[in-house]
């Protein structure tokens, strides 16, 4: 991953652990990972602190209902996610680096 993106995804999580909001040696974790075709794009990425990437990887239901770990095939800019910017629910990540507060539009049938 490029350092551009790395710094672009720290500063739209506030330079905070999204689960936490602690301020320690954060990472830049993949929603779905790379092994399962996770990419690189902002909905995908998440910034976390060293404690609470383990976490994710330790504890995958609990990460998956916080929207924190998704399966191979799962849309991220479809899963909400709880974020500490955001204490009042869920949100979803905009590919534009941005938080969206209400769900995208179901797709027409």
């Amino acid at each position: 991953m490029q350092t551009a993106r790395l710094a672009e995804i720290r500063a739209r999580d506030g330079n905070r652990c999204s689960r936490d909001g602690s301020s320690g040696y954060l990472h830049v974790h993949h929603r779905v990972r790379r092994s399962q075709c996770g990419t690189d794009d902002p909905q995908n990425l998440i910034t976390l602190c060293e404690a609470c990437h383990r976490w994710v990887h330790a504890n995958p239901y609990a990460a998956r209902r916080l929207g924190l770990l998704l399966r191979h095939g799962e849309d991220p800019e479809l899963i909400p996610v709880r974020h500490f910017l955001w204490p009042a629910g869920l949100i979803w990540l905009g590919p534009d680096l941005t938080f969206i507060l209400s769900g995208p539009e179901p797709a027409a049938a």
